[in-house]
């Protein structure tokens, strides 16, 4: 999500709190650190389920409403790319499984709708 601070001209105007970014990537570094997302087989590409450890990670909607809007920009930005389809799906599959952790009611007050 950071990453789209650079295309921002006016972070202000973007709607996007630098530091709430900031402290939810921290949080999910520390629980999925930067070796392969916890696999432990030697060859990532025979990694299953098994091998990975469970993890968890306490998301505010605020916090999941960010995710989906970093989401939607990689989405856009990534359009043009022979992988746009894969990004298409990971994206609404992603979205299906945070946004069912709030109810309907719950997601149209948190965006004012």
């Amino acid at each position: 999500m950071a990453d789209q601070f650079i295309f921002a001209d006016d972070m202000v105007t973007s709607g996007w709190d630098p530091s709430a970014v900031h402290e939810l990537d921290r949080r999910i570094e520390a629980v999925w650190p930067e070796e392969y997302m916890g696999m432990t087989e030697s060859a990532p590409e025979t990694a299953t389920d098994r091998d990975q450890p469970a993890r968890m990670i306490d998301l505010e909607i605020e916090d999941a409403s960010m995710l989906l809007a970093g989401m939607a920009f990689t989405e856009f930005a990534s359009a043009e790319f022979p992988w746009a389809d894969m990004v298409r799906w990971t994206s609404d599959f992603i979205t299906a499984e945070l946004r069912g952790l709030w109810t309907e009611d719950e997601w149209r007050r948190h965006t004012g709708r």
